[in-house]
């Protein structure tokens, strides 16, 4: 299952096995540089989150073994966020679209610490989810309609 959201300055995508950073456009140009970064999820640790509100960005940080982390200070974790390779800066609008990324990123996670697989989601259970992100107004019209042929196989 293939996964991915909008972040302030660029993407996070999950297939399943790697979680891939894309850093794009200027924000990144001013914080970590333009790169993509592709961690195996065998190399995840811990997620942290703090969801976009209307008011400020939120943040979605990966945790990695020997990584030099840089840890996040009181009423700094945005700033320290900002400059981190591992983190990406949310918007409140894609907060929904990153929450579904982070769920997956645990499950997965979660299933490895315990030698157990995640229940694959009917295809059924996938256009439902879909669906809801398109009412939400996280997909567009052409965006669902190409997920949904996907998740059903056609």
């Amino acid at each position: 299952m293939e996964i991915s959201a909008k972040g302030a300055s660029g993407s996070v995508h999950f297939d399943g096995q790697f979680v891939t950073i894309k850093h794009e456009g200027f924000n990144a140009a001013m914080s970590t540089g333009r790169s993509d970064k592709r961690i195996p999820l065998s190399q995840i640790s811990a997620v942290q989150w703090r969801p976009g509100t209307r008011l400020t960005n939120g943040y979605i940080s990966f945790t990695i073994p020997g990584s030099t982390e840089v840890k996040s200070r009181s009423r700094k974790g945005h700033k320290d966020a900002f400059f981190d390779e591992n983190s990406m800066m949310i918007r409140h609008k894609h907060t929904a679209e990153m929450q579904q990324v982070r769920d997956a990123i645990d499950e997965a996670i979660i299933a490895r610490e315990t030698g157990t697989t995640a229940p694959a989601a009917s295809g059924a259970d996938e256009v439902a989810r879909l669906a809801t992100l398109h009412q939400q107004g996280v997909l567009t019209d052409e965006e669902f309609a190409a997920a949904k042929a996907r998740a059903l196989g056609l």
